[in-house]
C-alpha cells in the first residue's frame, strides 16, 4: 500500500515538473504561452481517463516513468538519451479502464522505465536532463507520433 502511494505521489511530482519545464519552454518563446502549441491538462478528465497530462502541439501527452507498464501502447522509434535516464516514446490507444477503453485520440507517451525511488532521489537530474533536450524530445516525440498516425488512418 505504502509503495503503491509512494509511486503515485512520485507519479504526480514527475509529471508536474516536467509539464513546468514545458511551460518555461513555450514561454520563453513567446510571452504567453499559445494553447495551440501548449495546453496543461493536469487535473481534467483527459488527464484522469485517458493519461493525457498536457497538449503539444495539439498532441495529447502522457509523461511516464512508467514507460514499460503502459498498456495498449507501441513503441515508437527514436530515443532521446540524458545523463540519468534515456527517453523513450510511444502511441497509446487505450487503457484498461472498465476491461478496455479506446481513446478518442491516441496519446503521445514520452518517458522510461525506473523504478520511484531512484525517480525521487534523481529528480532534480532527470528534470534536467528533460530541460537540457527538450527540443529534440518534442521533435523525435512529434515526428513519430505523426508518422504513425499516417500509417493508422483510422484515427485521423
Amino acid at each position: 500500500m505504502y509503495s503503491n502511494l509512494f509511486q503515485m505521489q512520485t507519479g504526480i511530482e514527475f509529471e508536474d515538473e516536467l509539464t513546468q519545464v514545458c511551460i518555461s519552454h513555450f514561454q520563453t518563446k513567446s510571452r504567453k504561452v499559445n494553447e495551440s502549441e501548449f495546453k496543461n491538462l493536469s487535473g481534467t478528465d483527459r488527464d484522469k481517463f485517458e493519461g493525457t497530462d498536457v497538449e503539444i502541439y495539439k498532441v495529447g501527452v502522457d509523461f511516464t516513468f512508467n514507460f514499460g507498464g503502459k498498456d495498449h501502447m507501441e513503441v515508437l522509434p527514436g530515443e532521446v538519451s540524458g545523463r540519468f535516464v534515456d527517453f523513450k516514446f510511444g502511441v497509446r490507444t487505450g487503457n484498461s479502464h472498465k476491461g478496455y477503453t479506446k481513446f478518442a485520440h491516441p496519446v503521445l507517451v514520452i518517458g522510461f522505465s525506473a523504478d520511484p525511488y531512484y525517480v525521487k532521489n534523481y529528480m532534480a537530474n532527470i528534470v534536467d536532463d528533460f530541460r537540457h533536450h527538450i527540443e529534440e524530445i518534442i521533435d523525435v516525440g512529434q515526428g513519430a507520433y505523426w508518422d504513425w498516425m499516417d500509417l493508422h488512418p483510422e484515427y485521423n
